[in-house]
């Protein structure tokens, strides 16, 4: 199983707060506060359940992209990313990540962690001004095209 075929098995799961799965699975326990941004940790937890182990253990988008950067797997805002790809997000307040699953001539489609309280399929603008760029892991089973 891909880790696109992971995230896409967990569409529709909702997030009460912190109480869910992927932060139990990350902390060891559940984690206290309502305010908690877990699109990050809803990525590591997707590679760990497909056995990939070139998404890093965080709960930070910052520390996505440097990991990305640092190793020779980061393309900036103007590349055409493949299914696969983690977008890579930022603000000056806040940042947000998630997973490509299709892509045509002005869109990326997604499926992120901690949108709407839950995951979440989205769509954005090639051109949003909030994306950075994107992440391309080296999988061991590379995401094929989604039906």
């Amino acid at each position: 199983m891909s880790v696109i075929d992971v995230a896409i098995s967990q569409v529709g799961t909702k997030s009460k707060g912190n109480n869910n799965k992927y932060n139990t699975d990350f902390y060891g326990h559940m984690v206290n506060g309502d305010a908690y941004p877990w699109c990050a940790v809803f990525v590591w937890w997707c590679a760990k359940e497909a056995g990939e182990d070139c998404v890093p253990k965080t709960a930070s988008v910052s520390d996505i992209l440097r990991y990305a950067k640092e190793n020779g797997c980061f393309e900036p805002r103007g590349y055409m990313p493949k299914i696969g790809d983690i977008f890579i997000h930022q603000t000056k307040k806040e940042s947000h990540t998630g997973f490509i699953v299709e892509v045509d001539e002005e869109k990326y489609y997604t499926i992120e962690g901690n949108s709407d309280a839950q995951v979440s399929r989205k769509s954005y603008h090639l051109t949003n001004y909030q994306l950075v760029g994107f992440y391309t892991p080296k999988y061991k089973n590379p995401p094929k095209e989604v039906v």
